[in-house]
């Protein structure tokens, strides 16, 4: 039977030994746990998919629907030079997507290819987007048909809203059989500042389709501000212009 100084050694020792455990321990812990996050590669935390859903901003695939591509058109700019656009519509309520790269193909009556254009677009939540390319080069070749398509898989994220207090208003479409010139306001009527914003004008014929359009860019506008927006051609239109519309697309942060 161990005696009672040999127990007092042996609690001496446990208390050192627990000492000593406790404090290689815990900075090893603290080092070594990572706390559950959207970037851990896990399905943790109440995501619904890895690190998507939840808490986290990033949508999973079964949140959003993919974007629908309306239409694709080319307009003459002068001989041999068009501008392309391309209609797509966002019918995500609060589901952006941030630099989507996409392509426009442009073929001639014979259905052989003359260009390809590529680029990036902010998609912005619940609402239409006008991608616009300028000055596509078609040579001797006459454009009869677009094509439009984003190339991969876009990353859908959970944002609100930024543009839904831009108003425009007193569009004027002046010099339509010489240098056509369409102006418009700008107001800014939500309680925060708007970021870089492109404007798209679009000009559409009796028949409903699109005959024309141009693209301006604002740096930003403060709130309560206003300011005036100006698209300009070098050549008269194909077609009288019936309906106008000019869409804002603010630059996803």
């Amino acid at each position: 039977m161990a005696s009672w100084a040999t127990k007092r050694k042996l609690t001496y020792f446990s208390i050192v030994l627990i000492a000593i455990i406790i404090f290689l321990g815990l900075p090893t812990f603290f080092v070594v746990y990572q706390p559950p996050s959207c970037t851990d590669g896990k399905i943790n935390q109440g995501e619904l998919g890895t690190d998507c859903g939840g808490p986290c901003s990033r949508l999973c695939n079964s949140q959003f629907f993919q974007p629908i591509v309306l239409w694709a058109r080319s307009a003459k700019v002068v001989k041999g030079v068009y501008n392309v656009v391309a209609y797509v519509e966002n019918n995500n309520l609060d589901g952006a997507a941030k630099q989507v790269p996409y392509r426009f193909k442009l073929y001639d009556s014979e259905g052989v290819l003359i260009r390809e254009r590529t680029g990036r677009v902010d998609i912005p939540p619940h609402k239409g987007v006008a991608v616009f390319e300028d000055s596509v080069l078609a040579g001797e070749s006459i454009p009869t048909r677009v094509t439009f398509e984003f190339i991969g898989q876009p990353q859908w994220y959970r944002t609100a809203s930024v543009d839904q207090g831009l108003v425009i208003s007193d569009k004027l479409l002046e010099n339509e059989s010489s240098t056509p010139r369409l102006s418009a306001m700008v107001e800014n009527k939500s309680a925060l500042p708007i970021g870089k914003t492109s404007f798209v004008a679009i000009l559409y014929g009796d028949d409903t389709n699109a005959i024309s359009f141009s693209k301006t860019e604002l740096d930003g506008l403060a709130n309560g501000a206003s300011s005036a927006i100006v698209f300009t051609w070098p050549q008269p239109f194909s077609k009288k212009v019936y309906r106008i519309d000019i869409i804002p697309t603010v630059k996803l942060k």
